[in-house]
Parts: structure tokens; C-alpha cells; sequence
């Protein structure tokens, strides 16, 4: 194994981001030619070095290391106080489970990059430029060890996500996709705002092993469990609040469906995970009823909606909400057997939805059309293709 154990590579990650960040946005303003016309070039070339790094991220974790009262488990940890009177501090770290969401964001954002690069889209080095701080973004929400630096980056990742909807979306309701959006993850999250403020000033403290150690009411964990739920059920999404997800998918370019279906989705189960669940395991428990519920009648009501849709990103869309409400059911079953299985789930979802938004956007960037109707007899002239979208459509 390379060792770089005098190295942290979690904040080396943090660092080369940033850097990447930086050369895009100078390439954008940059007056020599050659450098605007091979930025394509340079940002495989960018997404292929995150990626390199995230292998030794993956290769130096160790799965054995003995969990202290402070550190949790977390390796890679660094951090600083941030502002000590609220009781925030900048502390970043992963365990295994950030581990691997890091890994499939790093990798589908690298496949993404080199499928845009042939997609010859407007204005691409912002659009390189928007990819990478939402990337920037989403390695920070998956290592951040503070609930309320957490929110901070979790409600962040809208506002590129609203851009690449909103400036690169494919037909004319984009805006009004984008807004649906904005509006509807944005209206649930001041619920976790308030929450969050409260937990900051019962405790003292937002870090996240000073909130593990704390013993909230059986009151406290009732309500404060219902105002979290809210914003990460809206972010998978549990019906009724999925109406967002199949407009923003509809009116996505590709790229931008790839990252919602395989990334984004995953915030809202991340958080049950990281916070919801450890920190209010009595309210966990007693709303399970309504959990099981609203999961089954989301997995129900997604599944049938999906048979009667004629355009594949909307057969996808709905898809995803039934997978991802088979997650949330797995995630509360209350044993390691449903979480690991809740957790394995997405990660397959995450690469199986990329796939299949990818060979979507193939054919669509050929015809022009995502109906189902245009298609009959597609596998007689594409045969590869067809195999790819059936076996991909098979693991959904």
C-alpha cells in the first residue's frame, strides 16, 4: 500500500478542488485563445487527478482504526474553532460510509466531465467552472463534522444546481424547473435552520461528537426529529414532496440529471444516517409507523406513476423515487442488515440512474426527442445500446 501518512488527503482533496476552481475561473476571463479552446482538455484532465486522489484516499483508510470518545472513527480529521460563541467548529473527517459517497461523487463527476465534453454545450468553462464548486460543495457536505456547517453546504449545493438547470436546461421550462427546485428543498430546510439554532443553544456546541454525547428529551428528540426529517424527506424525495424532482430532471441537460439522480438524492439519506437517526434514537423509533407508512405509499404511488409516463427521463424520475424510498425503508428497519443494505442501495442507484440519464442523453442529443413512441425498433440499428439500457433498466 502507498503510505501518506504525513500527508492529509482529506484536506489535500479540499485544497486541489479549490485550486481547480481558481484556474477555471482565470481560464474564463483569460484572454489567450489556446486556453479557452482546450479547457475541455484541462477539466478531464482536473476531474482525472481528483480522482486519482480519492484512490489514495481509499487506499490509505484504515478500516481498523480504534474509535477514541473525540474522534468517533472519523480519520482524516482536521479542523479548527470557527466561532466559538455559537459553538461551530470547522472540523472535517469520513468514515467508512463518507468514504464511499466521496468516491461516487468524485467518479461521477469524472464521468460526467468526459461525457460533456462531447455534448458541445454553450458557455462551457462556467459550465466546468459550476460543476466543480458543486463538487467542491458535496465532498464538504460527505467530510464536515459540524451540523451547522453541514446545513450551510447542504443548502448550498442548490444554488449550482439552480444554475445548471436554469442557464443549461434543454427545453423551455427550465426556469420553471429551477425555481420548483430552489423553492421547494429551500422552503423545508428553515425548519432544520431553527432546529439547529435550538440545538446550538441547548448543547453549546454543533460539533458533531459534543451532539453524540448529549442526551435530549424524549420532547426534544420528537420535534427536533420532525423538523430534519422534513428537509432530508424533501431531498429524496418522499411523497408528497417530489414534485420538484421529475420537472428538474425533465428540463436538466444530461449532465445535470446525472448529478441530481446519482449525488443529490443521496444528501437526504446521507443525513438520516449522519444526524438524524444517531443523534434522536428514541423519536426514530417512535415514528417509525409514519416512516414505514409514507415510504410504502411513496414506493406504491412512484412505481404506478412510472407506467404511465411516455417520456424516459420522467420513466427514470419516478423510478428514482421509488428506489429511493426502498432506501428510507431499509435505512429505519433498525438493524445493521437495513442500513448496510439502505446504504449499498444507493450507491447502486447512484451508478445505475448515471447510466441510464447518460444513454438518455445519447439518443436525445441525436432525434431530439425523449418519447417513448419514436423509438420502436431502436435496438434493430443501435444493438450495444439497446444491451446497455436494458441490463442498466434491469438493475432499477
Amino acid at each position: 500500500m502507498i503510505s501518506f501518512s504525513h500527508i492529509n488527503i482529506l484536506f489535500f482533496l479540499l485544497i486541489v478542488l479549490i485550486l481547480i476552481i481558481l484556474f477555471f475561473t482565470l481560464a474564463n476571463f483569460s484572454a489567450n485563445p489556446s486556453l479557452r479552446c482546450n479547457v475541455a482538455q484541462y477539466g478531464v484532465l482536473a476531474s482525472l487527478v481528483l480522482q486519482l486522489i480519492c484512490i489514495l484516499l481509499w487506499l490509505n483508510y484504515d478500516p481498523f482504526m480504534m474509535i477514541s470518545e473525540y474522534n468517533r472513527g472519523f480519520q482524516f480529521f482536521f479542523g479548527v474553532p470557527f466561532n466559538e460563541v455559537i459553538g461551530v467548529t470547522m472540523a472535517f473527517g469520513i468514515d467508512g460510509i463518507s468514504l464511499l459517497f466521496i468516491l461516487l461523487t468524485v467518479f461521477i463527476f469524472t464521468i460526467s466531465i468526459l461525457f460533456s465534453k462531447q455534448s458541445y454545450l454553450p458557455n462551457f468553462c462556467k459550465f466546468l467552472i459550476t460543476l466543480f464548486i458543486l463538487e467542491f460543495i458535496l465532498v464538504i457536505i460527505f467530510s464536515v463534522l459540524d451540523l451547522f456547517l453541514f446545513y450551510i453546504a447542504f443548502e448550498s449545493s442548490l444554488i449550482p444546481m439552480f444554475i445548471i438547470v436554469g442557464a443549461w436546461g434543454s427545453r423551455s421550462r427550465k426556469i420553471k424547473a429551477a425555481f420548483y427546485l430552489f423553492i421547494y428543498t429551500m422552503s423545508t430546510a428553515l425548519l432544520t435552520l431553527i432546529a439547529i439554532f435550538y440545538i446550538s443553544l441547548q448543547v453549546g456546541s454543533t460539533f458533531y461528537p459534543d451532539l453524540l454525547n448529549y442526551n435530549f428529551t424524549i420532547n426534544e428528540q420528537k420535534i427536533l426529529w420532525i423538523f430534519l426529517f422534513l428537509t432530508f424527506a424533501t431531498k429524496i424525495p418522499i411523497a408528497p414532496f417530489h414534485i420538484w424532482l421529475p420537472e428538474a430532471h425533465v428540463e436538466a441537460p444530461t449532465i445535470g440529471s446525472v448529478i441530481l439522480a446519482s449525488i443529490l438524492l443521496k444528501l437526504g439519506g446521507y443525513g438520516f444516517i449522519r444526524f438524524l437517526i444517531p443523534l434522536f434514537p428514541f423519536a426514530s423509533h417512535y415514528f417509525l409507523p409514519f416512516v414505514y407508512t409514507l415510504g410504502l405509499c411513496s414506493v406504491i404511488f412512484a412505481s404506478l406513476t412510472t407506467l404511465r409516463q411516455v417520456d424516459l427521463k420522467r420513466i427514470i424520475a419516478y423510478s428514482s423515487i421509488a428506489h429511493m424510498n426502498m432506501v428510507v425503508l431499509g435505512l429505519f428497519a433498525n438493524n445493521y442488515q437495513g442500513l448496510e443494505g439502505g446504504i449499498y442501495l444507493m450507491l447502486g442507484h447512484g451508478l445505475v440512474s448515471a447510466g441510464l440519464f447518460l444513454l438518455v442523453g445519447v439518443i436525445y442529443d441525436r432525434y431530439h426527442t425523449r418519447l417513448l413512441r419514436y423509438y420502436g425498433g431502436l435496438i434493430q440499428v443501435m444493438p450495444i445500446f439497446g444491451i446497455l439500457f436494458f441490463y442498466l433498466h434491469s438493475e432499477m
